[in-house]
């Protein structure tokens, strides 16, 4: 809690929530804590291993199947999840698509060796929370097959290079570092 005349000015557009954050530097609110403490209340601990584990297999599902639309279906998808968590990346498909199935998106940098510069590629993910289905896991990659954006071949163009001041010899500069993280590798 602060006074109104200490409140930062919040970015116009977080992408990862699709609204404006006005919270003390993205710290969110005091009522999550509360819903959290209230979930491990009511449910033992077998439970929430139970619900973990089927989220989790849930998540091999989505990936599974994701990849298998790739193999099969001949689509560029840039499939990937790191091991452990709930949430697969891939290439972003549709504004459509995106706002139907509430997907989080983010466009990743990349090197790009010829230009010098960088290359844009653009994702979404999908979590598989507790309480999802493998009918809607079918339904949202029966969209993705029929995706117009997915169906055509990724168009990445290469960012012109700028100027870089002089760096220590072997120095790479911070925005040609490969970025990873995020529960995404």
């Amino acid at each position: 809690m602060t006074k109104v005349k200490y409140q930062m000015k919040p970015p116009s557009q977080t992408q990862y929530i699709g609204s404006p954050d006005t919270t003390f530097a993205g710290s969110r609110n005091g009522f999550s804590p509360l819903v959290l403490w209230d979930h491990l209340a009511r449910h033992s601990y077998k439970d929430q291993v139970k619900r973990i584990k089927e989220a989790q297999e849930l998540t091999d599902y989505l990936e599974q199947q994701l990849r298998t639309l790739e193999k099969e279906g001949g689509l560029v998808l840039w499939t990937a999840r790191t091991k452990g968590t709930l949430a697969v990346r891939f290439r972003r498909p549709s504004d459509e698509t995106v706002a139907k199935w509430s997907l989080s998106t983010l466009t990743v940098k990349y090197p790009d060796q010829k230009s010098g510069g960088q290359i844009d590629r653009p994702y979404a993910h999908a979590f598989a929370l507790p309480g999802a289905s493998k009918k809607q896991i079918d339904e949202l990659v029966a969209d993705l097959r029929k995706d117009p954006v997915l169906t055509k071949p990724p168009a990445l163009k290469p960012t012109t290079p700028r100027p870089i001041a002089q760096l220590a010899e072997g120095a790479v500069p911070i925005g040609l570092v490969h970025i990873t993280g995020r529960g995404m590798q």
